[in-house]
């Protein structure tokens, strides 16, 4: 990301969001200089106290949201949203939670400087996981592939894990088209996309959406017969079926209007 976004010199900044323990700002600030906004108290002190043993001069940490945040805009050369605008509308009524989302994205814009690149990651609405029941958001399963008003209705006749806490289902995520039609209203333009195979916090293996190298992933499942055996490696080489059912989705956006040459 950091490559493309033309910032590889030590002086590049980057912003991470929603940080945690500091697993992806604390490697990059060993080359550039980072900030870290952590939302959570405990994560933010744990990440100030891995910055001081592990001697990361170059990484600020700030306590804070993203949008209580004062920070100035057009100053990073990347930002980094790993898993976090799928919970912007927890922290925000004032507005339904698409539209939440929609200002989310307008100030990750906002803050990148010319050339600068957005990587985001998040879950895929009807991935192959939430088909198979996987735990949604809310804490429960298949939410995310109900219509809205009935994931709200569930969300608050359930006393399970987290559905409390989301009050009305706002963890919206969406399709790989869903996303990109969100983007392009925010003003960004998507670069590249990926299907994170194992997971968007453990992405060893990124499949690409836009070109051939996803023939490189074509399913191995056994098969009675070879003919289905070869049927289903030609359905898991088209890349609509891994916009369809991939599990968790990244995305390398810059801002529609940036002209500086990539």
């Amino acid at each position: 990301i950091l490559d493309q976004a033309d910032a590889v010199s030590k002086l590049a900044r980057v912003l991470d969001i929603g940080a945690g323990w500091g697993s992806i700002a604390a490697p990059l600030a060993r080359r550039y200089q980072v900030v870290a906004v952590e939302g959570v108290a405990e994560r933010a002190r744990f990440l100030e106290l891995r910055r001081r043993q592990e001697g990361l001069e170059r990484l600020c940490v700030i306590r804070g949201e993203l949008q209580r945040t004062p920070l100035a805009l057009g100053q990073f050369d990347a930002v980094i949203a790993n898993g976090v605008l799928e919970w912007a509308a927890l922290l925000d009524f004032s507005a339904s939670p698409e539209q939440v989302q929609l200002r989310f994205l307008d100030r990750l814009r906002e803050l990148l400087a010319p050339g600068g690149c957005i990587y985001l990651a998040i879950e895929n609405r009807i991935g192959w996981p939430a088909l198979r029941g996987g735990a949604d958001h809310s804490g429960l399963p298949y939410t995310s592939l109900l219509p809205r008003p009935l994931a709200r209705w569930v969300c608050a006749h359930s006393r399970a894990y987290r559905s409390q806490f989301n009050v009305g289902y706002r963890t919206y995520t969406y399709t790989h088209r869903g996303y990109v039609k969100r983007f392009q209203r925010a003003g960004l333009t998507v670069i590249q996309s990926w299907v994170c195979t194992q997971g968007y916090n453990s992405p060893e293996k990124m499949v690409p959406l836009d070109t051939a190298a996803i023939r490189f992933v074509t399913s191995r499942a056994p098969a009675p017969h070879p003919q289905a055996r070869h049927a289903l490696r030609r359905l898991a080489a088209q890349a609509w079926t891994w916009r369809w059912v991939g599990s968790d989705f990244a995305f390398l956006l810059r801002a529609a209007d940036d002209s500086t040459p990539p």
